[in-house]
């Protein structure tokens, strides 16, 4: 029968739980490769996952969850040198589907007041240059391809109200420092 986990075997050591001759036993065939796998008996063509219908329903059960960066880096950190098909290089090269408006899987309506609401402070209190660092909006569309940006400081948004003291014109990267360090709570 074996013994069962308890609080009082939390901490210790293979060694210190089992005992010197079974912990050496137990290391061995781990490194025979007779145990360790999760799950032996399911390698190369037996794996489910190899079976195309378990693989869509794999990954339809995983769209849209936010993989964390240490996972991330784990996979790549596993995928690094891994050769990828000439197939696969080519549906990676293929073109891609249009993720613009309707197509795009956040799209949530076509409103269109938030960008006429910018367009309508931007001609009323829109400043030729970032009032944090300066740049100037030509130089802003050289950069950017882009005029600069009109952020609405008033929290909570209230696209509502249109005066001149709850509007700032900014540049893009600045735009993105003072969103991120409200987002922080700064």
């Amino acid at each position: 029968m074996k013994k069962r986990k308890t609080r009082s075997d939390k901490g210790k050591t293979l060694k210190e739980r089992v005992g010197k001759q079974k912990a050496i036993e137990i290391g061995e065939k781990i490194r025979k490769g007779k145990i360790g796998l999760k799950r032996p008996d399911i390698k190369g063509n037996l794996n489910p996952m190899r079976r195309p219908e378990i693989a869509i329903k794999v990954s339809e059960s995983q769209k849209g969850k936010i993989i964390p960066e240490e996972i991330r880096k784990r996979i790549s950190k596993t995928l690094m040198g891994h050769l990828t098909s000439k197939e696969t290089k080519e549906k990676m090269r293929g073109p891609r589907p249009n993720f613009c408006g309707e197509n795009n899987p956040s799209w949530k309506g076509g409103t269109d007041w938030y960008n006429s609401c910018h367009k309508k402070v931007w001609k009323l209190f829109g400043k030729d240059y970032c009032q944090h660092c300066g740049i100037t909006n030509r130089q802003h569309k050289q950069k950017y391809k882009q005029r600069l940006h009109m952020h609405n400081n008033l929290i909570p948004k209230d696209y509502s109200k249109i005066d001149e003291d709850s509007w700032l014109t900014l540049c893009k990267s600045c735009h993105k420092i003072l969103e991120a360090s409200i987002q922080r709570g700064e």
